[in-house]
């Protein structure tokens, strides 16, 4: 891909937030600004944003072929990853006083996504294979009318949301499932923006006021110093709320208009290498974060500090870029 049409922009995004994911999870030093925290939470929206903004020409092309390929990009790394970490918990219980996982963790795992034992956040996976397939059957119904159905979809999602009602709903399923549920409502308003945004074609509309990206960045700024001031529902599943599609979707506009592409090759070239391993990068996080969580008490005492922040990340990419060197067919589509 030529360098005038790789957006560094959401580049930069990736990157920034793959690494508030992993300090989501492994940062634990209490006290921080709610600000900080706010931050850390908005990486899973913007995921699910730039995710149905690039997979808005495959939903809508009516095409079985784009939609196979997306599938196995969706559910090769999806199930690898998953089973992977039953694998290794299961060799780690050898060696420590770590139970082993159960059966039942790997089918909860593979059904679901979400085992905290095994891979907790390929959760995240198991919401985008849910969602395309949704936004595929409703392309194929309305049409050229999908975009106001899901404007319907995310009224519906808020106000599920803000009367808490998908709390009361799941209190009987499986940890797993109720909480992929009560995520669905979450993030199913963040991919709706994603989607409306590509169809209605906003990109295009703004790419000749780039002062805008000014505008937007400012706006995005406001909202994240005064986000207590946004009405948030009472109990969530972490990205509930207007605040999360209102700060993620000025942070989109203005990043992919911000042109980027004039900062040096030496540089662009380092973001674009970065960002084609974000997505390896959450796969693996959890299981490389629980190993360093042990290591780190065993030689320091202590553990979710800063630093192994970084180290997590460090190791994570090591590991993406080896598996990415393996000459085998599906090694590439498991890291990037």
């Amino acid at each position: 891909m030529e360098k005038s049409n790789y957006n560094y922009g959401i580049g930069i995004l990736r990157i920034f937030f793959c690494y508030m994911v992993i300090s989501f999870h492994f940062y634990g030093v209490m006290n921080l600004d709610n600000r900080f925290y706010f931050l850390r939470e908005l990486a899973v929206p913007m995921f699910v944003l730039i995710s149905f903004y690039f997979g808005h020409r495959v939903i809508t092309s009516n095409d079985r072929e784009k939609y196979k390929k997306r599938g196995v990009r969706l559910v090769v790394p999806y199930l690898f990853w998953g089973i992977i970490g039953y694998i290794g918990l299961w060799i780690v219980s050898f060696f420590t006083a770590i139970p082993h996982a159960s059966i039942r963790d790997l089918i909860m795992q593979i059904a679901f996504g979400s085992n905290d034992r095994l891979n907790a956040p390929l959760w995240f996976q198991w919401e985008i294979i849910v969602l395309t397939i949704l936004f595929i059957l409703l392309y194929k119904i309305f049409k050229k009318y999908t975009s106001i159905v899901l404007v319907v979809l995310m009224v519906v999602c808020y106000i599920v949301q803000y009367t808490n009602i998908n709390l009361y709903l799941y209190t009987m399923m499986p940890y797993e499932l109720y909480n992929d549920i009560g995520r669905f409502f979450e993030v199913l308003p963040l991919a709706s923006v994603g989607f409306i945004i590509a169809d209605i074609k906003v990109i295009d509309k703004l790419e000749n006021k780039r002062w805008l990206s000014v505008v937007f960045l400012i706006l995005a700024i406001i909202c994240i110093i005064f986000v207590e001031r946004i009405p948030t529902p009472f109990i969530t599943f972490a990205y509930a709320g207007v605040k999360h599609l209102i700060v993620a979707t000025l942070l989109f506009l203005s990043f992919y208009l911000i042109p980027f592409e004039k900062l040096p090759d030496s540089i662009t070239k380092i973001i674009k290498w970065l960002a084609s391993y974000t997505m390896g990068i959450y796969f693996i996080h959890w299981m490389v974060g629980k190993v360093c969580d042990a290591l780190w008490m065993s030689k320091f005492g202590v553990q979710k500090t800063l630093l192994e922040t970084f180290v997590i990340f460090v190791l994570c990419l090591i590991i993406c870029v080896i598996i990415d060197k393996i000459p085998i067919k599906y090694s590439s589509m498991l890291v990037r």
